[in-house]
């Protein structure tokens, strides 16, 4: 159905009859030839499942949540282009005008199977998320699709995406339980200058969300979790200034593979956590434009494995050497094998090691890794290989 044949005051308005108008199963309501306008949404719940929104070209001022609460809802724009051209060549950008920090321009609640793909996020006044994604005391949100959507958050937000328990969310109206909140799949997604994070994974029940080619930059934190995760390629910028990828706890293994990254002060911190899960990291490249003063580019505490392969790390300046720290309380063991690090000034007298514990807890087996070096008489260095 045409969202523009439809009355209305508002472009919310006309959507909203659309949906009214639709079968209980659902269906399709599109409004991507209507003219650019003043397209305004000032709210808008969807509880009918099945229904697929695709949105015309422009900037859609959205003054309160759009929330999804069924089962297998759509909302596609026309790409996330900065800014939007002319209809219909331009993006789709959904622009946050709303006045209570504490909501978001787009919420899901109890929502399984939503789909959500190309349009940008303009944060134009403060909130707590671009996307927030929550569990409801009787229905979880869970393997959803995040694809091609850009969110410059302007300072004026939080998070990026968000997945957390619905009583954690600030609102009023917010339930739910650390049930499953899982199993997203979150493709080409960009979020750029969030006050906290792009990404927070915010229970143990949200994991095993798989990210590709996705991006943060200048978040303090990039990836924020307490889940777990797949990242594939991407990351795009960096320049995080707590850390690239931060575990407040660990519930399942993480997967960080092929990230290219800058400018940030660690690439991985995790806190103590007792579970047994796995964290890999591989085939990353990381230059430290804002290596912390300790120069640990990892700052390990988890008591699972730590597996650290194939890795290229870079140093920021001349004396600051970066090093991979075990530091859990209680007994672990860390995997290095075939990693490159770029350290600007190497002891004549020492062996270099990038490879350190402490509370003599931690054991590692490295095999097969170099330090290269500058501003010494030798270009490459191979780091002892332990244990």
């Amino acid at each position: 159905m045409n969202i523009g044949g439809f009355p209305g005051a508002t472009f919310g308005d006309q959507l909203a009859a659309c949906i009214d108008a639709l079968p209980p199963w659902g269906g399709v309501c599109d409004g991507r030839d209507m003219a650019d306008g003043a397209f305004v949404i000032d709210g808008l719940t969807i509880t009918k499942p099945g229904v697929r929104v695709l949105l015309p070209a422009g900037i859609i001022d959205v003054t309160a949540p759009i929330e999804l609460r069924a089962y297998g809802l759509g909302i596609e724009g026309l790409g996330r282009n900065w800014p939007p051209g002319p209809s219909p060549y331009g993006g789709t950008i959904l622009r946050w005008t709303g006045t209570n920090p504490a909501e978001m321009p787009l919420r899901l609640r109890g929502c399984s199977f939503p789909y959500l793909a190309d349009f940008g996020v303009q944060m134009a006044e403060p909130a707590a998320a671009a996307i927030q994604i929550e569990t409801l005391t009787d229905t979880t949100s869970t393997a959803g699709t995040l694809k091609r959507i850009f969110s410059h958050a302007q300072n004026n937000a939080a998070i990026g995406v968000r997945w957390c328990i619905g009583t954690k969310s600030g609102l009023p109206d917010g339930d739910g339980g650390d049930a499953n909140n899982d199993l997203f799949t979150v493709e080409q997604v960009h979020m750029q200058n969030f006050t906290a994070a792009g990404y927070a994974i915010e229970h143990a029940q949200s994991k095993t969300h798989t990210f590709r080619e996705s991006a943060f930059l200048s978040c303090p934190k990039g990836v924020d979790s307490a889940g777990s995760y797949r990242w594939y390629g991407g990351a795009g910028g960096g320049s995080s200034s707590i850390a690239d990828f931060y575990a407040s706890n660990i519930a399942d293994n993480i997967l960080i593979s092929g990230v290219n990254l800058e400018g940030s002060y660690r690439l991985f911190e995790s806190l103590s956590s007792a579970n047994p899960w796995a964290v890999t990291i591989e085939g990353a490249r990381w230059d430290a434009g804002g290596l912390a003063a300790d120069d640990y580019v990892v700052r390990y505490q988890h008591r699972g494995p730590f597996n650290f392969h194939g890795n290229y790390i870079g140093a920021p300046g001349p004396g600051r050497n970066p090093k991979v720290l075990l530091t859990s309380s209680g007994p672990t063991v860390g995997s290095a094998i075939g990693n490159a690090f770029y350290w600007q000034d190497i002891p004549e007298t020492n062996d270099p090691q990038p490879f350190v514990t402490t509370y003599h807890r931690g054991t590692w087996h490295a095999r097969s890794n170099i330090v290269k070096g500058t501003n010494t008489p030798h270009d490459v260095y191979p780091a002892p290989d332990l244990n």
